[in-house]
């Protein structure tokens, strides 16, 4: 009887390890003209990258900070230097920042994100306009912007998504323990 019982759990849990996975998906994108990225966007800034986080959680879905200083403003209010935010996978549709960009985001002017599916398929700068200088005030700094020159590291929300990430494997291993109680109660009532 005890090497039923044990048997049972053994293929209850290899059940576990070797069933489904999570499906993953790349990004995908409908193509975008610069009027409509402009339109969708509460920012729209150009400037240079002076400092980028590197991802630690080794998910696609983590967020990764970039710090720009600011050169022209084509949309809203942004400060001569701005932390921007991007999935740190193409996967997800998040976008590397780099160089000169130009940066095409959501959000509030101390919470920026931007992604693949944020910028047009082809820019035209004529449709930006001349832009403006960026605001002269700063913001305070916020668990979202970081000091001048220093390198920005993945923020809470980074911390919740991962939370996401496991989700499927703690819903599979309550599955398994429900299916291995169930299996045992069977047992024991067929004695």
């Amino acid at each position: 009887m005890l090497a039923r019982l044990a048997a049972a759990a053994f293929l209850a849990l290899a059940s576990i390890m070797l069933g489904p996975t999570p499906v993953a998906c790349a990004c995908s994108c409908a193509p975008v003209t610069t009027a409509d990225a402009l339109a969708r966007s509460s920012a729209v800034f150009e400037g240079e990258v002076v400092a980028a986080g590197a991802p630690t959680g080794g998910f696609s879905a983590e967020l990764v900070s970039y710090t720009i200083t600011v050169s022209r403003v084509f949309k809203g209010s942004v400060p001569a230097q701005v932390v921007v935010r991007s999935e740190a996978s193409e996967a997800s549709c998040g976008i590397v920042l780099k160089g000169h960009v130009v940066v095409f985001a959501s959000g509030a002017s101390d919470d920026l994100r931007t992604t693949l599916c944020s910028v047009p398929e082809k820019l035209d700068r004529a449709e930006l306009g001349e832009g403006t200088n960026p605001a002269s005030t700063t913001p305070t700094p916020t668990a979202s912007t970081t000091e001048a020159g220093s390198t920005p590291t993945p923020l809470p929300d980074a911390l919740a998504d991962s939370a996401l990430d496991a989700a499927p494997l703690v819903l599979w291993t309550l599955a398994g323990l429900v299916a291995v109680a169930v299996l045992v109660s069977w047992l024991v009532r067929r004695r």
